[in-house]
This record gives C-alpha cells, sequence and structure tokens, in this order.
C-alpha cells in the first residue's frame, strides 16, 4: 500500500496534482526497475497522468458548476463518483497499457478493480474538497 499527501495551499488541488496523484497508486514504478521495463513503465505513467488531467478537471468543473447553479441542494446531495463513468475510464487506461509490457497485468480484472477504485476515491475526494472549499467562500449566514 502507498500512502502520500496532497498539499495545495490557497485553494483546491490542480487537476494536474490529481492526475499525478492517481497515477502513481495505479502503476508504481519500483526502484528495483531497470533498463526497458523502468523506462517503459515511466512512459506509460505519463500517458495515465495525460489522461486523467482531463477526467479530473471534468470531475472539477461537474461540482463547480453544480455548485453555481444550486449549492444548497448541491451540499446536500451524497457524493457518488459513479456519475463520472469509472468503467470507462478503467478500459481507457487498459488500453493505454496495450502493447506495453504491462497489456497483461492492465488487463487483469483485479487490476482494473484496484484502478476503479482508486478513480472512485479520488474523485469522491475531489468532489468533497470542491464543497468545503465552496462552504468557505460562502458560510451559512448566522441564525
Amino acid at each position: 500500500m502507498q500512502v502520500g499527501l496532497l498539499i495545495t495551499n490557497g485553494g483546491p488541488h490542480s487537476a494536474e496534482k490529481w492526475a499525478a496523484a492517481s497515477a502513481a497508486q495505479i502503476i508504481q514504478i519500483g526502484a528495483e526497475a531497470k533498463g526497458v521495463e523502468a523506462l517503459e513503465g515511466r512512459k506509460l505513467e505519463l500517458k495515465i497522468i495525460d489522461l486523467l488531467e482531463d477526467h479530473h478537471a471534468a470531475v472539477q468543473t461537474a461540482e463547480r458548476d453544480a455548485l453555481k447553479d444550486d449549492p444548497a441542494a448541491r451540499l446536500e446531495t451524497a457524493i457518488d463518483p459513479e456519475g463520472h463513468d469509472l468503467d470507462t475510464k478503467v478500459e481507457a487506461i487498459a488500453t493505454l497499457a496495450r502493447g506495453t509490457p504491462f497489456e497483461a497485468h492492465f488487463a487483469s480484472d483485479t487490476v482494473k478493480r484496484h484502478v476503479r477504485e482508486v478513480l472512485a476515491s479520488h474523485f469522491a475526494t475531489s468532489i468533497h474538497i470542491e464543497r468545503s472549499w465552496h462552504r468557505d467562500r460562502n458560510p451559512a449566514p448566522a441564525a
């Protein structure tokens, strides 16, 4: 298990930062990896980051838009990353791995479940952070 922290002062994490954090939990290049395996792993990680940057940006934009439209209702809505088509994103990552030494790994159901769990967790956390920042900027009036 890999543990990490994202720190962003003065606002929510950027989509780029989220993408790098997600990719780091999806593909981990061990210190012992050498040669072609290490190089191919790093190339794949960069492709995953590039792919996920747009997806994380879409999650953030959707949440910000929903908060603008009806903040009270949105803040009462359960956080649910399922509306962000997780399965399609998992398949897109498996597609990126095709033709690499990691193709079979990313095609396995176990790895696909892991990728889905990482994305669901990170998307849900991103949604939560967007709501927290909204609340901080728009405190409820005193009763």
